[in-house]
C-alpha cells in the first residue's frame, strides 16, 4: 500500500510547478470527486529563495560534505538531483479511486486502498499511518488538480527534511487528473 501512496505523494513531488497563487482550494463536493480518475501528469518544485536549487547548495544547506567527491561524482549527483527535483512534468501511469470515504491507487503492478476525508476543498489522503493533506485547487467536473507542500506530505518520510523549510526552501507538488 505504502508503495503506491507513496508513489503517489512523491510524484506529486518529483515534478515542477511554481509556488503559485494558485494553490487556493476550490469548493466540491464528495459526489464531485466520486469515481475513477486518471492520474495524467505532475510538476514539482524545489527552489530556494525564487531560483533553482544546485546540488552543492543542497549538500551544504543539509550538512553534507562533497569536498571529497571527484568532478564526475559532483556532476553524476547533479544530474540524479536535476532529474528528481526539477522535471518540467512527469507522466505517470496510475488511477485513484474515490469511494465512500475509501480511496483506492493503483498502477499496473498493484492497487492499495486507505481512506480520505474532504472539507471544500481540502482532501486528506491516508494509508499506512501516513495522511497526506491536498488543496483540491482545480476542479470541472472531468478534470481535477491537487496541489501539495512536499514538507507536510515528506515530513514523517525524511527526519530533517523541515529544516530546509527554514532555509529559505519552497518544496511543493501538483498532479493533475482526468475522470474516467
Amino acid at each position: 500500500m505504502k508503495k503506491l501512496f507513496l508513489a503517489l505523494a512523491t510524484v506529486a513531488t518529483l515534478l515542477a510547478v511554481s509556488c503559485n497563487k494558485g494553490n487556493t482550494p476550490v469548493n466540491v463536493t464528495d459526489a464531485d470527486i466520486q469515481g475513477t480518475w486518471t492520474v495524467t501528469s505532475g510538476q514539482v518544485t524545489f527552489t530556494k529563495n525564487g531560483a533553482k536549487v544546485s546540488f552543492a547548495t543542497y549538500a551544504q544547506d543539509m550538512g553534507i560534505d562533497i569536498s571529497e567527491m571527484s568532478e564526475v561524482e559532483l556532476a553524476m549527483a547533479q544530474q540524479i538531483f536535476d532529474e528528481v527535483f526539477s522535471a518540467n512534468a512527469y507522466d505517470i501511469n496510475s488511477t485513484i479511486t474515490f469511494k465512500n470515504g475509501v480511496v483506492t491507487i493503483a498502477d499496473d503492478e498493484d492497487a492499495e486502498a486507505g481512506t480520505y476525508t474532504l472539507n471544500g476543498g481540502k482532501l486528506t489522503i491516508t494509508a499506512d499511518g501516513q495522511s497526506v493533506p491536498f488543496t483540491i485547487t482545480a476542479f470541472s467536473g472531468n478534470s481535477m488538480t491537487l496541489f501539495v507542500d512536499g514538507f507536510e506530505m515528506t515530513a514523517g518520510l525524511a527526519p530533517g527534511i523541515s529544516q530546509l523549510k527554514e532555509k529559505g526552501y519552497v518544496f511543493t507538488t501538483t498532479v493533475y487528473l482526468k475522470k474516467k
